[in-house]
C-alpha cells in the first residue's frame, strides 16, 4: 500500500516501446513498486496505471507508467492511495464515498 500525491506529469511526443510517459510523485507513506497499479479517472473514465520503472530524486520519485498521460500537468495536485481506487478521482468528478478522502481532516494527517 503507498499513499502519494502527484507533482508532475510528461506525456510522450513519439510512440516509442523505450519511452513512457512519467509522473512525478511525492511519497506521503508507503512504498511503491515496479508492477504496483492504481487508477486515475480522466471525468468519470478510470485508467489503470501500472508502474513499469521507478527513480529516486532528491525530493521525489519519477514513475514511467503503462497508460497515457493526457496531457503535461494531468492529475497534478491528486492524492493517490493504492488500496482505495477511487482516490485518483479529480475534485469535480469525486464519488460521495470518496470524497471522505478530500476532506480537511484526512489531508492534513497526510500533509503532517
Amino acid at each position: 500500500m503507498a499513499v502519494f500525491q502527484i507533482i508532475a506529469s510528461r506525456p510522450i511526443e513519439k510512440k516509442d516501446f523505450d519511452h513512457r510517459p512519467e509522473l512525478d510523485v511525492k511519497m506521503i507513506s508507503g512504498e511503491l513498486k515496479v508492477d504496483d497499479t492504481f487508477i486515475l479517472y480522466e471525468t468519470h473514465h478510470p485508467f489503470e496505471v501500472i508502474i513499469r520503472k521507478l527513480e529516486n530524486n532528491d525530493n521525489f520519485i519519477t514513475v514511467s507508467v503503462s497508460c497515457s498521460v493526457r496531457y503535461e500537468g494531468w492529475h497534478v495536485g491528486t492524492i493517490v492511495d493504492t488500496e482505495n481506487p477511487e482516490a485518483g478521482r479529480k475534485f469535480g468528478y469525486r464519488t460521495k464515498d470518496a470524497a471522505q478522502l478530500y476532506h480537511p481532516d484526512v489531508l492534513k494527517k497526510y500533509r503532517d
